[in-house]
């Protein structure tokens, strides 16, 4: 099921792309982050319209992604860029449903694991996440 949200991400993505519109796609983490971006380039979006957006990146970095630029482009962002980052010219958001969510077991130490959730927009609104109407 992970591997199908990945891939619709990536097919809806490129198809609004491909209609001349910027996107802002949320994924899980740094792994389904790289993942999709590596499938839309094997798709034929050129790897230069593809930005990755996540925690760890410098903050000149984050702020190359944040610009609006004059070409249409694909963001794919993590759940901690979704509360944090606005970016201005984004027409569309693509959102997998797939969140990271802190589990303990009685035989093992905490471990992240890859959930579906779904997950209401005016709670990523109220995070700063999308525009009013997205």
């Amino acid at each position: 099921a992970k591997m199908c949200l990945l891939m619709a991400t990536a097919h809806l993505s490129k198809l609004l792309c491909d209609q001349g519109r910027t996107v802002l796609a949320f994924l899980p983490g740094f792994r389904e982050l790289e993942k999709t971006a590596s499938d839309l380039v094997a798709m034929g979006v050129p790897t230069q319209a593809v930005y990755i957006l996540c925690g760890g990146m410098s903050h000149d970095a984050r702020n190359k992604v944040k610009l609006a630029w004059s070409f249409v482009r694909i963001i794919l962002a993590s759940a901690l860029a979704e509360k944090s980052v606005t970016i201005e010219d984004v027409d569309d958001v693509v959102d997998s449903g797939l969140v990271r969510q802190p589990k303990r077991f009685s035989h093992l130490a905490k471990q992240w694991l890859l959930c579906w959730m779904g997950r209401r927009m005016d709670k990523v609104q109220a995070g700063g996440g999308c525009p009013p109407g997205a």
